[in-house]
């Protein structure tokens, strides 16, 4: 009986403001009501578990019995080296930056969902090279990592859109050309 297990992990450090506990939540519920244990996994890949937040992340996966289907790593060295074991990454940040991770995780052919706020909207273009969700609803979220979870070809799909749309657009290459560009116009402006 060969099991296909679906791993999805968030990674980022362990703080309010990477609004981790929001994928807990989703995740609980996924597995409450589709009863898929022994189906998912997710991991909570990041420092700070001494935190706060970190205790409250922790006490909630005792609370719901999510002990063997959540793992939180803490710091990780190599992220890298656990990237090529999951499937799909969530970016759940109340305001992502510039979104490193994000691309990242398109680059290391993880399919991505992430909430529509800060950078994640500029990045992720819906249902070509990724999921969006709004950011304040947990159901939408359910939605998007069930339908992943289930949708391989899907996931293959997403994944190879990203993975050509981070190499074209985030190639160090393209990264120079750009800042080189800004620093042009910005000595332009001044001298004119």
């Amino acid at each position: 009986n060969n099991v296909y297990v679906v791993n999805f992990c968030v990674v980022g450090a362990i703080q309010e403001s990477k609004n981790q506990l929001s994928v807990i939540k989703a995740f609980s519920n996924i597995v409450k009501k589709d009863n898929l244990c022994p189906l998912f996994h997710l991991y909570i890949i990041g420092g700070g578990l001494d935190s706060k937040y970190g205790k409250i992340l922790n006490e909630y996966i005792q609370d719901n019995n999510l002990n063997d289907l959540v793992t939180l790593t803490g710091f990780v060295e190599d992220v890298q080296n656990l990237l090529c074991k999951m499937d799909i990454a969530l970016i759940p940040s109340l305001h992502e930056g510039f979104g490193r991770v994000t691309i990242e995780f398109m680059l290391s052919g993880v399919a991505v969902i992430a909430s529509n706020s800060g950078a994640n909207k500029e990045l992720v273009i819906d249902k070509y090279n990724g999921l969006l969700y709004d950011l304040e609803d947990l159901e939408a979220l359910e939605k998007c990592m069930l339908l992943l979870a289930n949708n391989r070809s899907l996931r293959k799909e997403l994944v190879e859109n990203a993975n050509k749309y981070a190499i074209k657009y985030f190639n160090s290459c393209t990264n120079c050309d750009k800042i080189f560009e800004l620093y042009r116009e910005m000595i332009y402006k001044h001298i004119y």
